[in-house]
């Protein structure tokens, strides 16, 4: 979502690139009053929230060592150099 929208606004829209830039990301940010979440800054925005939270259970042993193996390893594996 994030690279969809830093694409639509980003691109300025010509007739070149018209239908490359219709069909990127979610359709549904057409509709009159969307539904959905779509431009770069509210993108952004979750996505760091996200990082956060992600960042504050692995950090946190107690909170880390809650969740289910399969999370743990991939989160170990993701560090391996």
């Amino acid at each position: 979502k994030v690279r969809d929208a830093e694409f639509v606004e980003n691109t300025p829209s010509n007739k070149n690139n018209f239908l490359q830039i219709l069909a990127t990301g979610d359709p549904k940010r057409y509709l009159p009053d969307p539904p959905i979440i779509f431009r770069l800054n509210e993108c952004t925005r979750i996505c760091l929230m996200a990082q956060k939270m992600t960042a504050t259970l692995v950090n946190d042993p107690e909170l880390f060592d809650d969740l289910p193996t399969e999370i743990r390893f991939v989160e170990k594996a993701l560090s391996i150099k």
